[in-house]
């Protein structure tokens, strides 16, 4: 048991396959208190608690038993999710009585009030055609062929969370995917709903650190870490503020080139040669050359509570570096969920666009289309014009749109005019906010 301390979760289901039995009491022992607690928050129509804990360690089990090594998630999430998805179904179960006839007597064959018996309301057995049951069996066997070629590996991991009853939500959680998206990393369409708001935020919040950064003498720098840990469109949209309300420099790094941590280093370090301020704008999923982001590369020595290492956040190493590289002062900024939730600067154009594609949708769906998304095309710049359309879901599904290198300067460290002008349309127009007693006021759905 004590080598098994050693070793992640995944090593040892991987050794679990590989014929290490033991490992299964090993890991149903370290995660019972995780059973434990999730029963406790639980109540059992006429059930204990030890009931509730029995049928968590059932959920641990199974996780056991069914956690692939080859996805995503971790198999802590894993477990959690089928311990929880176990309690939930007994509780359900519970509540609908459904197991009632096992814990009182009933007569096959008792009448009720004239009602049938039970054994009247059972349906006989069925007799299978033996040709009807080959047919069958050749139907699921091609079903399963042509899923297993059709399929992505991220649909079919999709598909397997689904038919294990995992809702949508969870599964993106799962597979850390988004089942909504600012990150404008949507095909088919020339931008996502929303990203336009989103972009008017970062810029803005640009355009004040801008002031707050010149109030220092000192060399100073921040650095302001954005989502997008497969596409850099949320931070490009901070060029949008260089230059418009001061002289301050920026460095904007975005996933789609590769990082390195010592050329930023060089890039600050010569941004402060002739200023003293520097603003940076790093996208979440930076990487290098071997595609490995930064936060795993750069991995602290603190643990967890399950024992595994913590990985810093990208905005966090490069305060770090800075701080210990150059000497001067710095700190880092994770704008988060402000993000996508910023109702207090929004887009004209982007509430106008979304609110259009909406309404396309409808008209879609009313003359009968199907398997389509509502889309936009940019039909030009200057004046900006769009045209909606619906585009085939196959075209858009499972796949990712990323800024063109060639829209990214040779340095890797900004964006050209090309960036600029594709963004600049999305954030124009204001939206007056609705405010009670000095308070935001939001639209509630019941």
């Amino acid at each position: 048991m004590t080598e098994y301390k050693k070793l992640t979760d995944e090593e040892l289901i991987r050794r679990l396959r590989m014929g290490e039995t033991g490992i299964i009491d090993y890991l149903m022992e370290k995660y019972k208190n995780l059973v434990r607690k999730e029963a406790n928050a639980m109540y059992l129509l006429g059930g204990e608690t030890d009931d509730l804990i029995q049928e968590g360690m059932i959920g641990l089990f199974k996780a056991v038993q069914d956690y692939d090594v080859d996805q995503e998630a971790s198999f802590f999430s894993f477990a959690r999710l089928c311990v929880t998805r176990q309690l939930y179904s007994a509780i359900e179960a519970s509540n609908r009585k459904k197991h009632s006839p096992l814990n009182s007597y009933i007569s096959l064959y008792e009448r009720e009030d004239g009602e049938n018996s039970l054994i009247d309301t059972m349906e006989s057995g069925h007799e299978t055609n033996p040709e009807e049951l080959l047919v069958s069996q050749e139907h699921a066997k091609s079903l399963e062929e042509r899923l297993e070629k059709d399929l992505s590996e991220l649909e079919r991991r999709v598909l397997y969370l689904h038919l294990m009853g995992t809702d949508y939500k969870t599964i993106a959680k799962l597979l850390d995917r988004s089942p909504k998206t600012i990150d404008n990393d949507l095909c088919g369409i020339d931008h996502c709903p929303g990203f336009g708001s989103a972009a008017k935020y970062i810029s803005t919040v640009f355009c004040e650190l801008e002031q707050e950064i010149t109030v220092y003498e000192p060399k100073n720098v921040i650095i302001v870490e954005m989502m997008g840990r497969h596409a850099g469109w949320l931070t490009a949209a901070a060029a949008l503020a260089e230059g418009k309300n001061g002289n301050v420099p920026y460095l904007v790094y975005l996933e789609e080139k590769p990082f390195s941590l010592d050329r930023f280093i060089d890039d600050v370090k010569e941004k402060l040669a002739s200023t003293n301020a520097v603003l940076v704008a790093v996208s979440e999923g930076v990487h290098d050359t071997e595609g490995r982001f930064l936060c795993e590369q750069e991995e602290s020595r603190e643990l967890d509570v399950f024992g595994h290492t913590k990985l810093s956040g990208t905005g966090k190493i490069l305060e770090e570096a800075v701080r210990a590289k150059i000497g001067c002062k710095v700190r880092s900024i994770e704008l988060n969920l402000l993000q996508r939730c910023a109702g207090h600067i929004l887009s004209k154009t982007d509430i106008e666009e979304s609110g259009n594609l909406g309404a396309n949708a409808v008209k879609l769906a009313v003359a009968g289309e199907s398997g389509l998304m509502s889309s936009l095309t940019r039909v030009s710049d200057a004046p900006y014009t769009v045209e909606y359309s619906g585009v085939d879901i196959r075209e858009v599904a499972n796949k990712e749109k990323k800024i063109p290198v060639e829209w990214i300067n040779e340095a890797g460290n900004g964006v050209k005019e090309e960036l600029i002008t594709y963004l600049t349309p999305l954030v124009q127009g204001e939206v007056s906010s609705i405010y009670e007693n000095g308070m935001p006021s939001y639209l509630l759905l019941k």
